[in-house]
């Protein structure tokens, strides 16, 4: 089975018995029969930098530090093609305006795997979304919590704080600020994000390279899972538990076993946006502090792509600002459609509605 040169349109026998490719309902759902997993990993790692191959045309960096370079016949046209290694990636414009990036690993001139998804052919063209915060009310909020996870569920905040030798994990009402339930963490770890999952409440932490696992009720420790490297924020989206680490990475986790499953690079206008922080899944969108800043991140979680920008800043006086730390927890409020937020050692919790600019 042998492919064409890579310009022109890329004719892709198949296989004996192979159904013939079909449109996924899902967009990133994979096309062929009994797909490759290494393969599918490969294209999430283009599918992360598809927005910078799309507006730069040109050459791109991979999180490995290969380069793909845009085949010079069609970096201009409706389809781009590029080389990396063994594998070739396709994308292909149709006359309806979509697009389809179609990854193939050669072995000489024959193509041994192939993974095709549907594409956004406007995504790198489309401006981020401006937002800026609208308080509806603000509620207490103690002032010791260095926090670090915030969710919201049956009616209460549960709240991971951090700190060596000062983690917990918090049960509290929203509008006395009251801690209705603590649990210490061990001494020796410094307590990070928060997600629930069924029953469960999932602690991750800094440097100590595992996630604590809590009964949502009564707080009862049932053990413990190991992670490889930083643990920062963590939300679960109904399907993969997200994570970040610092960088501008997301991980998606299996919710049962922690092992990952994809990731993908935070992009906002092509740039890699590092010092993700704390995290919120919210109706297929995922939310981010950014470590530092005053601004919250929404995220397409398909690519990676930034597609709105909260601007949160003056939320606190000029002289709680100098008692406090930086911006960080965001939990949804799905009965209220708003979120709550505050930060390490704030005063205030925020509850908020999000108004374009």
């Amino acid at each position: 089975m042998t492919a064409t040169a890579p310009h022109g349109n890329l004719r892709l026998p198949r296989r004996r018995g192979e159904r013939p490719l079909t449109r996924p309902h899902n967009p990133h759902q994979q096309l062929t029969q009994n797909p490759d997993v290494r393969l599918q990993e490969a294209l999430w790692a283009r599918m992360a930098t598809l927005d910078g191959v799309l507006a730069a045309r040109s050459t791109v960096s991979l999180p490995d530090t290969r380069a793909l370079h845009l085949h010079p016949d069609l970096a201009h046209g409706p389809e781009d093609a590029f080389l990396a290694g063994t594998e070739f990636a396709h994308l292909h414009g149709h006359a309806d305006g979509s697009l389809h990036l179609r990854l193939l690993e050669l072995l000489g001139n024959h193509v041994i795997r192939q993974v095709v998804v549907a594409v956004d052919s406007h995504a790198s063209a489309r401006p981020l979304k401006s937002l800026r915060v609208r308080v509806v009310r603000r509620y207490p909020h103690d002032t010791s919590a260095f926090t670090q996870g915030l969710l919201w569920h049956d009616g209460h905040l549960y709240e991971s704080t951090g700190l060596r030798g000062r983690s917990t994990l918090r049960k509290v009402q929203l509008e006395t600020g009251e801690v209705l339930e603590r649990r210490d963490v061990d001494r020796a770890h410094f307590a990070e994000g928060l997600a629930l999952v069924r029953d469960r409440l999932i602690q991750l932490t800094w440097r100590s390279g595992l996630a604590h696992v809590w009964s949502v009720d009564g707080f009862r420790h049932q053990g413990t899972i190991e992670y490889d490297g930083e643990g920062w924020g963590l939300c679960y989206d109904g399907q993969h538990l997200v994570m970040s680490d610092g960088s501008a990475r997301l991980t998606f986790r299996d919710p049962e076993t922690f092992r990952e499953v994809r990731h993908v690079t935070v992009r906002k206008n092509g740039r890699a946006v590092p010092d993700l922080n704390e995290l919120e899944c919210v109706d297929g969108a995922v939310w981010a502090n950014v470590w530092q800043s005053d601004e919250i991140l929404r995220i397409d979680p398909a690519n990676g792509r930034v597609t709105g920008v909260v601007d949160a800043s003056g939320l606190l006086t000029d002289s709680e600002r100098r008692r406090a730390d930086v911006l960080n927890g965001i939990a949804w409020i799905p009965e209220r459609n708003r979120f709550v937020i505050t930060g390490k050692n704030w005063p205030h919790l925020f509850e908020i509605e999000l108004d374009p600019r």
